[in-house]
């Protein structure tokens, strides 16, 4: 299974001068707000593993603040799409 998280609040981030999938985790106590994407992997048997893909590019609104992405985030699945939906 891999879920793709689209930056927000997290307590970890990747070192971005590490590479894009290589570098060590840091841990933020305040769960401070990220713009990195990443791939959480989980195999059959169970092991889990995060990689870095990228950060969100720099888009800015009309009063020239940085945007961030992730946090309360929506997902549209495309029309078609088997889900499977829990109550």
């Amino acid at each position: 299974m891999t879920e793709v998280l689209l930056g927000g609040i997290s307590a970890n981030t990747f070192d971005p001068d590490s590479g894009p999938d290589s570098g060590p985790l840091s841990h933020d106590d305040n769960y401070g707000f990220n713009r990195q994407i990443t791939a959480g992997l989980r195999d059959a048997p169970g092991t889990y593993q995060q990689q870095c893909l990228t950060d969100f590019p720099d888009i800015y609104d009309g009063g020239d603040d940085l945007l961030y992405f992730g946090a309360n985030a929506r997902f549209f699945p495309a029309l078609g799409i088997s889900v499977f939906l829990t109550t």
